[in-house]
């Protein structure tokens, strides 16, 4: 979804009333507005960007959006607005799936910060180890090997755990660039966590 951006002291294109950079209706005459290119998921949300954030009140914050952007509420209006209504319901949902999700927050927040995730480093004996349970899990029969798996995937999830905790420290403390390297190390994990559950679910 695209939106043309809404620069600042834009005013209501139906009353011209003056409106905010983050406003979705127009207080004076309740109409839905536009204007989003240049608004983050956070800013979407009402949220300042950060990791650490409220889930509770992200849910709330969803709902009300969606209750502002009900289609009944636009079904006598202006075709302009019906069709916002759609494009901003998506948009939201969006910003939701992303910024409720830590792994997908973390990554946004970064790419907020014009941190590219891909081109981190990691350490080799990290990347060994990760090449060696690679290989280990390919290696494995499912009508075998469950015992073995499910004690595999109990130790990965653990350092999933970990990371995570050390992930929220490094951004906490504002230190990005160790949080960047946490989350590429999360990354791998998954994709072995995902193996494992394959492993279980073929028998």
């Amino acid at each position: 979804v695209r939106f043309k951006q809404r620069p600042f002291g834009q005013v209501c294109w139906n009353c011209r009333g003056p409106v905010t950079r983050t406003d979705i209706v127009c207080k004076k005459c309740d109409s839905l507005l536009d204007g989003y290119g240049d608004l983050n998921y956070f800013e979407i949300m009402g949220e300042t960007p950060r990791y650490d954030i409220d889930a509770s009140k992200l849910q709330e914050k969803l709902h009300e959006i969606q209750k502002s952007l009900h289609p009944d509420r636009f079904a006598s209006k202006s075709r302009k607005e019906q069709d916002l209504s759609d494009d901003l319901s998506a948009l939201v949902n969006q910003a939701y799936q992303i910024l409720s999700r830590p792994e997908k927050r973390a990554r946004y927040l970064l790419e907020l910060h014009g941190i590219d995730l891909q081109a981190i480093q990691l350490d080799a004996p990290f990347l060994d180890r990760m090449m060696e349970l690679n290989e280990r899990v390919a290696d494995m029969d499912p009508a075998r090997d469950q015992d073995t798996a499910r004690e595999l995937l109990q130790t990965v999830r653990v350092e999933i755990s970990l990371l995570n905790e050390q992930m929220d420290s490094f951004f906490q403390k504002d230190d990005l660039e160790r949080a960047c390297v946490a989350l590429a190390k999360l990354m791998y994990l998954r994709n072995v966590e995902t193996l494992l559950r394959d492993v279980l679910k073929e028998l």
